[in-house]
């Protein structure tokens, strides 16, 4: 790999980062590793807990996490979520490390 792919590559991540601390801000606690395309919709009255290297395809749309007051979401690590997916919690969902859940899905408790 050539130093300027390598330094692309590096930036990109950077990026990712940074995107992923400024759309998951609202998240209790976030891993290291997490990873943003697009800009899911983040509303947490209770507890938000995203695992290390999570990936979230927000495009074209929007993944939407709700946590009520009182309720607590966890996602493990390496978990995928994909476009259109909707996570609701009034007491506690718990999504494994490495799941995969694809276009549309819905979760509520």
């Amino acid at each position: 790999m050539s130093l300027g792919l390598a330094v692309a590559r590096a930036a990109m991540r950077m990026a990712d980062t940074a995107r992923a601390r400024t759309a998951l801000r609202k998240a209790t606690r976030t891993e290291p590793g997490v990873r943003v395309f697009g800009w899911p919709s983040v509303v947490n009255d209770g507890n938000l807990h995203i695992g290390a290297r999570v990936v979230f395809l927000s495009t074209p749309a929007p993944v939407t996490l709700v946590v009520e007051r009182g309720g607590s979401i966890e996602i493990g690590a390496d978990a995928l979520l994909e476009s259109g997916v909707t996570i609701r919690a009034r007491r506690r969902v718990v999504i494994g490390a490495s799941a995969r859940l694809g276009v549309g899905c819905v979760i509520d408790d």
